[in-house]
Parts: C-alpha cells; sequence; structure tokens
C-alpha cells in the first residue's frame, strides 16, 4: 500500500488559532512556497509579519486510490481461488495461427 507521513503545523495568524495545515495545504491558503513552512516553523520567524507555525505530529496519510487498489484486488484474488475449487482458478486460451481457439 502506498503511504507517506505527512508533517501537521498549527497556523496563527497574530496569536490567534486558524487551524492544522501541511505545508501544502498551509503553502497554498498563504500563497508562499511550501519549503518555507518548515522554516518558518523551526526559526519562530513571522510570515508576512503576522503569521506563525507550530509544528504538530506527522501523521501518516494513505492513498485513497491505493486503498481501493488493495481491497479490489484481494477481491479478484479471493474469488479466483475459491471459483474453480483446487484448480489455478484460470482459463487460458491459445490461439493458433489459422485462427482457432483451443482451451488449454
Amino acid at each position: 500500500m502506498s503511504k507517506e507521513v505527512r508533517k501537521i503545523y498549527t497556523l496563527y495568524d497574530n496569536g490567534c488559532k486558524m487551524g492544522q495545515y501541511s505545508a501544502l495545504e498551509a503553502s497554498a491558503l498563504l500563497k508562499i512556497p511550501c519549503a518555507s513552512i518548515s522554516s518558518y516553523a523551526s526559526s519562530g520567524a513571522r510570515a508576512f509579519g503576522r503569521y506563525t507555525f507550530e509544528p504538530m505530529e506527522s501523521v501518516e496519510v494513505q492513498d485513497p486510490l491505493a486503498v481501493e487498489w488493495d481491497k479490489v484486488r484481494n477481491e479478484i484474488l479471493a474469488a479466483g481461488r475459491c471459483k474453480h475449487g483446487s484448480g489455478s482458478g484460470r482459463t487460458i486460451s491459445k490461439v493458433s495461427s489459422t485462427g482457432s481457439g483451443s482451451v488449454v
């Protein structure tokens, strides 16, 4: 599964808490480079003279598409194993050069 770890920052506007955001979300909100968020947080400097950042915990985020992929893949694998009993669960058709098909 595809997992990524995101650092979360609490954003303050002149000391008033605005919310908790990832660096990417905060950079889009304030229109500053993403790399600047961690710099402001570590130095304690203010962005635009008013915004401060406090680093919070890191959270593990899963890609929803990867989660869905794994779910469907496991369902297909389970159905393939159960469908034909002890066999491999696959039927392979071989097409000869004359165009007729035969089951292998």
